[in-house]
C-alpha cells in the first residue's frame, strides 16, 4: 500500500479501537490492539505504553504485556523516570 492509504487504513483501525473502548472501556483486547498499533504503527511509544498499562490492568498475569511493557518503557524513557 501506498503511505497515505496505509495511514489512512490505520486511522480506521485505531477509531474502530477507540470505539470499542468507549462501548467497553474493559475490553482488554482492544487496548492491547490499540497498544500494538500504536507501538508497532505509528512509533507512539508513550501511547502504546499507556493501552498495553490498561491491557495488563484488565487481564491481570500476562507474561507477553509484561515484557513488552518494559522493553517500552526502556526505549521511551519512562523506566528512568520510575527510578
Amino acid at each position: 500500500l501506498h503511505y497515505p492509504l496505509r495511514r489512512q487504513r490505520q486511522m480506521c483501525i485505531e477509531t474502530g479501537y477507540k470505539a470499542a473502548i468507549a462501548c467497553n472501556p474493559t475490553d482488554a483486547e482492544a487496548h492491547y490492539n490499540l497498544g500494538i498499533l500504536y507501538d508497532l504503527y505509528r512509533n507512539d511509544l508513550v501511547s502504546a505504553l499507556a493501552e498495553y498499562k490498561q491491557a495488563k490492568a484488565l487481564l491481570g498475569d500476562d507474561k507477553n504485556l509484561d515484557v513488552w511493557i518494559t522493553d517500552l518503557e526502556r526505549r521511551s524513557g519512562t523506566e528512568a523516570a520510575k527510578e
